[in-house]
């Protein structure tokens, strides 16, 4: 294909605090409580589990209330190699030795789309709840693909034991809404799009080209349509921001961070992400731009010495969610793990990305590139105008992940909180700005 050249501790005594230094005013929204219960692993640690609802969020511009579309990702899950530090068992014990894997306490947890309405003194409540479900009516899981080319991880029950990959389940990072009532989300595990029904019916999944066959028993269409570079996403780095244009044309397509491209090693160290541009009458792309993270030591929190144990690296630092302020204008949420940044760029007169650094022989890649290989190559990276810095905003939760645009001077955003595994509350805030973010 060608492509054209719940309350925070340093909030909660006031109803709103000032950031720091900023133009921006930051509100705490009061959540219902979304209970999963308590599961008892073998070592004796038990965990009191949430629903985590803040991975994508998005505000339906033509709804007469103000409400909120958030969706959750694939469920509750350990990382293998942190099972020793949160579960008290060792890898080889709970991951069969597998330090890649995951721990999968709820195998067959339903990721879902919750609809929140916000009421005068700022709560919400929760008005809609979507099970993500397949063709035949059955509920779809969070568990890992079946895929023979992309990087995947195994997945472990409580006990240890291995569970089977399933062609149908999904990681959901982002979503949108149209104005017919169905959906767009975005996955990580493909990565791909989703057109969800407004039931929660998924009815189809567009994939990068080869990654079909891997998924011929998906309980859904999957079709072929995303360029074949996009299947080297990395683990837990797929495709995380998911933008609609105002006139439902056209969606925008964000990695959250570098392809492996032409390794593994390369995405370690690349600061190059791609955005894709899709166009929603064809369902093909149409234009690919270059966007370029910020070096993780520019985050003040994550850079402190008690914030991590080993050296930053640039992986650490990615893209979590986008909103759409205008035609081919966006608002893009970037963050390491404390801390995070909101900057607005402006697709129509960027640089855009060939078809050449679409093809994995081409080298130097995309990714391989620093900022003066990418001059040298004529390659421009969007421009980027910061209007929100976490750094100057005391108390914000970790794992901002979920933005919605409120009004033209107004984002909701919300975290991650790991379905509660490390003790983390779903956190919903209001930013209100002092001029406006839509211009």
């Amino acid at each position: 294909m060608m492509f054209r050249s719940l309350c925070l501790v340093a909030l909660c005594a006031s109803a709103t605090a000032a950031a720091a230094g900023s133009r921006v005013t930051v509100s705490p929204v009061h959540l219902p409580p979304l209970p999963l219960g308590v599961v008892n692993f073998p070592s004796g640690k038990a965990f009191n589990l949430t629903v985590g609802i803040g991975s994508g969020a998005f505000r339906d511009p033509g709804s007469a209330q103000a409400r909120i579309w958030t969706i959750t990702d694939r469920g509750p899950s350990v990382a293998c190699t942190d099972a020793p530090k949160l579960l008290g068992l060792a890898v080889k014990a709970i991951c069969a030795g597998d330090e890649s894997g995951r721990i999968v306490p709820l195998p067959g947890f339903t990721p879902t789309i919750y609809g929140f309405d916000l009421r005068a003194g700022l709560a919400a409540s929760t008005a809609v709840t979507l099970p993500l479900k397949g063709r035949s009516g059955r509920p779809v899981t969070g568990l890992s693909n079946p895929l023979g080319q992309v990087p995947t991880e195994a997945n472990f029950d409580i006990e240890g034991r291995k569970l089977a990959p399933n062609p149908s389940g999904l990681d959901p990072k982002a979503l949108v809404r149209l104005s017919d009532g169905t959906f767009w989300v975005a996955d990580t595990y493909g990565p791909s799009i989703l057109r969800v029904d407004a039931d929660g019916t998924v009815l189809k999944r567009l994939v990068p080209k080869g990654l079909g066959a891997d998924l011929a028993g998906a309980d859904y269409a999957v079709e072929e349509a995303l360029p074949a570079i996009f299947a080297r996403r990395q683990p837990n780095h797929g495709l995380e921001g998911l933008a609609i244009s105002p006139d439902e044309n056209y969606l925008y397509l964000t990695m959250q961070g570098a392809l492996g491209n032409p390794d593994a090693e390369t995405a370690i160290h690349s600061a190059n992400i791609r955005i894709l541009k899709l166009s929603l009458a064809t369902e093909t792309p149409v234009a690919e731009y270059l966007y370029r993270l910020d070096p993780p030591d520019a985050f003040k929190a994550d850079a402190a010495p008690d914030a991590f144990a080993g050296p930053l690296l640039q992986n650490m630092v990615g893209v979590s969610e986008t909103v759409a302020i205008g035609a081919d204008r966006l608002l893009v949420l970037e963050r390491l793990d404390r801390g995070a940044r909101i900057y607005a760029i402006d697709l129509r007169d960027a640089t855009e990305v060939t078809a050449t650094y679409d093809d994995p022989s081409w080298s130097p890649s995309l990714e391989s590139l620093d900022v003066a290989g990418l001059a040298g190559q004529g390659l421009a990276p969007l421009h980027k105008t910061l209007i929100f810095d976490g750094d100057k905003t005391p108390g914000l939760p970790r794992k901002l992940e979920g933005m919605a645009l409120l009004s033209d001077r107004a984002l909701i955003v919300l975290n991650d909180n790991d379905f509660g595994i490390t003790g983390e509350e779903n956190r919903m805030l209001k930013l209100q700005f002092r001029s406006r973010i839509v211009k």
